[in-house]
């Protein structure tokens, strides 16, 4: 079946933007699920493709997301063998934003750096530092999403991989100081009969 959809967010041009998505489950006897929101892994079943895509998309959960891996079922024929890995999750992201200083000017350094609608948006898809120096005093708003998990495999029945954490808040940060930013990994999808197929967990996400 297809996988859960995930909670959206707008981050930065006005357009909903979805995060931690299920993994769609792999068929025994059927074509794979969908994954949830269109992010999460596309699940491989005994049939060419899946539903709604085409048999050359990937089966893993869509970067920067924290969604699940696609899953894929027994006696699968051509593209993905049942001996073959199920999808990965994907990795999660970090996100933070504030009030604009000035237009095209930011207050505070790490990460990717846009500006939209007053706000500076830093989004960090991949570990790294926030840095504020001693001027910065702000509260800023935050959205943290854990890496997803693996789908399954084979004889672990074909379930899809787990959707990632997400969080989202505000909180109050004064400079100078330094922030760890963790960008958690998704996990491995699980390994067909050889491996009895379990996806692995992905990894925690912080700010």
């Amino acid at each position: 079946g297809p996988g859960g959809n995930g909670a959206q967010y707008t981050i930065a041009n006005g357009t909903a933007t979805y995060y931690a998505g299920g993994g769609g489950g792999g068929g025994q006897a059927s074509k794979g699920g969908n994954g949830g929101s269109s992010i999460g892994g596309y699940g491989w079943g005994n049939q060419s493709s899946p539903p709604g895509a085409s048999a050359t998309l990937p089966i893993h959960g869509s970067s920067n997301t924290g969604s699940g891996g696609g899953a894929v079922g027994k006696n699968v024929p051509n593209a993905i063998s049942a001996d073959d890995y199920a999808g990965n999750g994907s990795s999660g992201v970090a996100v933070i934003r504030y009030k604009i200083a000035s237009t095209g000017s930011a207050k505070a350094s790490g990460g990717a750096i846009s500006f939209y609608n007053s706000k500076t948006i830093h989004i960090f898809q991949g570990s790294g530092t926030f840095t504020a120096p001693g001027s910065f005093s702000e509260t800023v708003e935050y959205l943290v999403v854990a890496g997803g998990g693996g789908g399954s495999a084979d004889d672990a029945t074909g379930g899809g991989g787990g959707a990632g954490g997400y969080r989202t808040g505000t909180t109050s940060i004064s400079g100078p100081s330094t922030t760890t930013v963790q960008v958690g990994g998704g996990g491995m999808g699980g390994l067909g009969k050889s491996g009895r197929g379990t996806g692995f967990v992905g990894t925690p996400s912080y700010f």
